[in-house]
C-alpha cells in the first residue's frame, strides 16, 4: 500500500502499490506516482511508471507531468521517458512544455528536453506561442532556453494581432524579438479587405519594432487600392529596409497593371521608392515611366498619397487604351483638391492618329446638395462622313437637392443633362471616358430632366419635364419632349369597410416625331380588403 522507495542516488518514489523484480532490478509503481530526483532537479507525477535501475531510466503511463525545479519548465504529456543518466526527457502524445515566468509554451506530440544542454527538440508537428502574442505553427523545432532561440528548417507560419508571417525556414530570438527567414511572405492587416503582401526571399525582421532587412522583396497591395478590383498594384525591388515611420525599396519596379505572363503596359522604375509613413507619402528617387518595357519619361523625384489617404491634389495612375478606329491612346490623369467638399481631375489623352482629348470632371457635396459635372473635348476627329477634321465635345451634368421643406418627410429636387455634339461619340469614345455615375448607360439614348419629389405623411408627388434623344434618328425627329409630367398618390383611407381605399393619378404631355403631340392623364382608385 501507499509508501516511499528511496535510491542511493537521491531518487525518491510515492505510490500507491510497487512491485519490485530484484533479479532485472525493475520497479514498477502504480497510483498517484510522484517521483523526486533530487539530483537532476526534477519531479514528475503520473499514474504509473517502470524505473529500469540498471540504465538508470524512468518510463511513465498516463496523465504524466514533469517539474524541472530550477528553471520553471513544466511538461505535461501522456508518458514519458526519462533518462536518468543523460538528463534527458522524451514525452510523447498530447505534449506541452510551458514556461509561465520567460512566458512560452510548446505544444507537440513528441518533444525531448536536454536538460544538461538545455534544450528542447520536437518531432513533427509543433505549435510555440511566444509571450502569448506570437502564435508558431511548424515542425521538428529546436529551442534554445538559455539563449531563449527557437528555430525550424520546416515550413513555419506566424500570427500576431494583426500580421501573418510564412517561412520555409525560420530563427527567432525571444530576447531581442528578433525573426530571421527565408522565402517569406507576410501579410498586413491579416484576415481584412486592405491586407496587403509582402514577398522577401530572405529577411531580418524586429516584431517589436517592425523593422526590417530583406532581399528581393516583392509587395503586393490590396486589388482596391484605386477602385478597381481588376488592378494587382506590386512593387518589386533588390533589397528593402523599413520600420513602423519609413520603407525604403531599392533598384525598385511599380506597376499597377494585371498581372500576366505578357509584357507590362506601365511601370515606374526607380533608384529608391520611399514609404513615408508619418508623411503618408511614396516617393520615387531618379524614376523612368516604362511603356511596354520601353523609357518614356525620367522623373528625378515624385511622388504620390500612399493608399491610407482619401483625398490629395496630384497624378493619378496612367491610362492605356487601344481601339480599332482610334489606335492606341495615352493619358495621365490629374486630381484636384479644391476644398474639403470640392474635387476636380483633369485627363489630357493623346491617340496615335494625332487626336487629342481633354477629361475634365468636377464635383461638389454641399450640405445639403451633390453637384457633378463632366465635360470632353475631343481635337481633330474626322469620321468617316466627313471630309475635315472638326472639333467634338460631351457634356454630362447631375445636380441633386435636398429642399428641406418643414412640413415634408423628404423633398429633393433634381436636374441632369446628357448633351454630345456627334452621334457616335460615346461609342467611339467610350473606353476613354472617365467612368463615373455620370456616364449614360445607353450610348445611343440621351435622357435630360428636371424634377421635383415631395415625400409627405398625407401623399407623395413627382412633377418635372424630361428630354429625350435619339442619336440613331434624323435631326428633326430624334427628340421627345415630357413637359410636364406628374405621379401623385394619396391614402384615402385607412378603414373603408375593414380595408384600405387609394388614389393614385398620372399625367403627362408627351411631344415627338416634331409635332406629334399626346396628353394622358390615368386616375385609379384602388381598394383593398384586409
Amino acid at each position: 500500500k501507499r509508501g516511499i522507495i528511496n535510491t542511493s542516488d537521491g531518487v525518491s518514489i510515492d505510490a500507491d502499490q510497487f512491485e519490485y523484480d530484484k533479479k532485472l532490478n525493475l520497479l514498477n509503481a502504480r497510483g498517484n506516482v510522484k517521483i523526486f530526483d533530487k539530483l537532476n532537479g526534477f519531479e514528475i507525477y503520473s499514474e504509473k511508471i517502470l524505473y529500469k535501475k540498471n540504465e538508470n531510466i524512468i518510463s511513465t503511463d498516463g496523465n504524466s507531468k514533469a517539474i524541472s525545479l530550477n528553471d520553471n519548465v513544466v511538461i505535461k504529456a501522456y508518458s514519458f521517458n526519462y533518462n536518468r543518466q543523460l538528463n534527458i526527457i522524451t514525452a510523447k502524445t498530447n505534449v506541452s512544455l510551458e514556461n509561465k515566468i520567460q512566458d512560452y509554451k510548446i505544444i507537440s506530440d513528441y518533444i525531448s528536453y536536454y536538460k544538461n544542454e538545455d534544450k528542447f527538440f520536437s518531432d513533427g508537428k509543433t505549435a510555440v506561442i511566444v509571450e502569448s502574442k506570437y502564435n508558431f505553427k511548424s515542425s521538428n523545432v529546436t529551442f534554445l532556453k538559455n539563449s531563449l532561440e527557437i528555430f525550424s528548417n520546416e515550413n513555419t507560419t506566424i500570427t500576431d494581432n494583426s500580421n501573418f508571417y510564412k517561412l520555409a525556414k525560420f530563427h527567432y530570438n525571444m530576447n531581442i524579438e528578433e525573426l530571421k527567414g527565408e522565402e517569406i511572405l507576410i501579410q498586413s492587416n491579416y484576415n481584412l479587405p486592405t491586407s496587403d503582401k509582402f514577398y522577401f526571399s530572405n529577411a531580418i525582421i524586429n516584431l517589436k519594432n517592425k523593422s526590417f532587412v530583406s532581399k528581393d522583396p516583392e509587395i503586393k497591395i490590396h486589388k482596391n487600392i484605386f477602385d478597381n478590383s481588376d488592378n494587382d498594384p506590386r512593387i518589386k525591388g533588390v533589397s528593402a529596409t523599413g520600420n513602423t515611420k519609413k520603407t525604403i525599396i531599392n533598384k525598385a519596379s511599380f506597376t499597377s497593371c494585371k498581372n500576366n505572363l505578357n509584357c507590362t503596359p506601365w511601370s515606374i522604375n526607380a533608384k529608391e521608392i520611399i514609404h513615408d509613413r508619418e508623411k503618408s507619402e511614396i516617393i520615387y528617387n531618379n524614376a523612368v515611366l516604362n511603356i511596354y518595357d520601353v523609357p518614356i519619361l525620367y522623373f528625378p523625384k515624385f511622388f504620390h498619397p500612399d493608399p491610407s489617404v482619401d483625398r490629395r491634389s496630384g497624378f493619378l495612375q496612367p491610362q492605356f487604351n487601344n481601339s480599332n478606329i482610334l489606335g492606341s491612346s495615352f493619358g495621365i490623369p490629374y486630381y484636384s483638391v479644391l476644398d474639403e467638399n470640392k474635387d476636380f481631375t483633369f485627363t489630357p489623352i493623346i491617340f496615335d492618329k494625332n487626336i487629342q482629348m481633354l477629361q475634365n470632371e468636377y464635383r461638389e457635396h454641399g450640405k445639403n446638395s451633390k453637384f457633378y459635372a463632366n465635360f470632353n473635348f475631343v481635337n481633330n476627329y474626322k469620321s468617316t462622313l466627313d471630309t475635315t477634321k472638326n472639333s467634338i465635345f460631351s457634356f454630362f451634368t447631375k445636380y441633386d437637392l435636398d429642399l428641406n421643406f418643414e412640413n415634408f418627410i423628404s423633398s429633393n429636387f433634381f436636374l441632369s443633362i446628357e448633351k454630345v455634339t456627334n452621334d457616335t461619340f460615346l461609342k467611339i469614345f467610350d473606353t476613354n471616358i472617365q467612368d463615373s455615375d455620370l456616364k449614360p448607360n445607353d450610348f445611343d439614348n440621351l435622357k435630360s430632366e428636371l424634377k421635383v419629389y415631395l415625400k409627405h405623411e398625407n401623399f407623395n408627388l413627382e412633377t418635372g419635364i424630361q428630354s429625350y434623344e435619339n442619336l440613331q434618328k434624323d435631326s428633326s425627329d430624334r427628340y421627345e419632349y415630357v413637359f410636364p409630367y406628374y405621379i401623385f398618390d394619396k391614402t384615402l383611407s385607412n378603414d373603408f369597410f375593414d380595408g384600405i381605399i387609394n388614389f393614385s393619378s398620372s399625367g403627362e404631355n408627351i411631344l415627338n416625331d416634331t409635332n406629334v403631340l399626346k396628353s394622358n392623364i390615368t386616375n385609379d382608385i384602388n381598394f383593398e380588403s384586409k
